[in-house]
């Protein structure tokens, strides 16, 4: 996963030049330091000081990478859920707000 640079593995990977071109957030348990890649900087939040999200799920193999997430359940504790599928098909929008 991400690292703070410091450790070798920065950004899982991605290389010197991310392709987000954009501020990053990632959730997490721990806190890391904000760090940049070129001209994208990783900014890490505490998972907790989330109140919403939207997250669309779009189900494709892309024979490498990392999960999301097995399932969503463990949230369920600290979230309601509503589970939109899109009229067309193929993607399914997951909306999380804090209890």
């Amino acid at each position: 996963m991400l690292d703070d640079g410091a450790g070798g593995r920065p950004a899982a990977g991605l290389g010197p030049e991310p392709p987000f071109h954009t501020p990053v957030f990632v959730l997490t348990h721990y806190v890391r330091p904000s760090f940049a890649l070129s001209d994208t900087t990783f900014h890490f939040l505490d998972a907790d000081l989330v109140d919403t999200m939207h997250i669309a799920v779009a189900p494709l193999e892309l024979e490498r990478g990392e999960r999301l997430w097995t399932t969503y359940e463990p949230m369920l504790d600290r979230f309601e859920l509503d589970v939109v599928p899109s009229p067309r098909g193929g993607v399914t929008h997951l909306i999380f707000w804090r209890r």
